[in-house]
């Protein structure tokens, strides 16, 4: 009988301290509602593999969703907390998905599926997310900051070739126009009108006014 009430009195004790355990609570994100760029380093595997950092965070409702896309077309799902997650990738680009991130600032224990061995293998990373890399909005990754880089100097070379044409194209009837023998061309007789025009309204040196012009012409266009 004693047993018994011994095996009783150790249930109860059990399960009240099982009770005052606290549950364990979802990660959320004291954020608004909307898209946010963070940085976020990969470890585990054999070190071949990388993400795209920064990547973007979706947080809705204090919830966080990440997109992580691989290195790699050859990850066929990943798995968090026990759920698996299938890519959204379009087929023939690198493997990307949407997770939902659990934990930051800590390693984040993920398992990846590649499909590049022989036999399918499921591998262990962690990711690790940066909450103070945290900003507002898409940042542009390295690959297009050098596409921006690029259309800018392209510009600026059409921009400087166009300013030396309209330059050498006045130069060769100047002289025309200076003697008031205007050329019989009707384009030419009113370049001259224009010239004389630019002449009395910014100077002789009409090379800054081309260049003012041609700059509103190719950079309100690309705006």
């Amino acid at each position: 009988m004693r047993k018994i009430f011994a095996v009783l009195a150790a249930l109860i004790c059990c399960l009240s301290v099982w009770t005052s355990v606290p549950a364990a609570q979802a990660f959320t994100l004291d954020k608004e509602d909307g898209e946010y760029s963070i940085q976020v380093e990969l470890e585990g595997g054999s070190g071949k593999a990388s993400v795209t950092s920064p990547t973007l965070i979706t947080v809705k409702n204090g919830e966080v969703t990440a997109d992580i896309q691989w290195s790699s077309s050859n990850y066929d799902y990943m798995i968090v907390d026990g759920k698996k997650y299938l890519p959204v990738n379009e087929e023939g680009t690198n493997s990307e998905f949407q997770i939902p991130v659990t934990i930051m600032d800590e390693s984040m224990p993920v398992i990846a599926d590649t499909t590049a061995m022989s036999v399918p293998h499921e591998i262990e990373y962690t990711l690790t997310f940066a909450s103070d890399s945290i900003t507002s909005g898409k940042q542009a990754a390295p690959g297009q900051q050098i596409i921006y880089l690029a259309v800018v100097v392209a510009a600026g070379v059409v921009v400087v070739i166009l300013t030396k044409k309209y330059e050498e194209e006045n130069n060769s009837y100047a002289a025309e126009c200076r003697n008031g023998s205007f050329p019989d061309s009707l384009r030419k007789r009113i370049r001259c009108r224009k010239r004389e025009r630019y002449q009395y309204q910014f100077g002789a040196d009409l090379r800054s006014q081309y260049g003012i012009n041609i700059c509103r012409r190719v950079f309100c266009g690309l705006l």
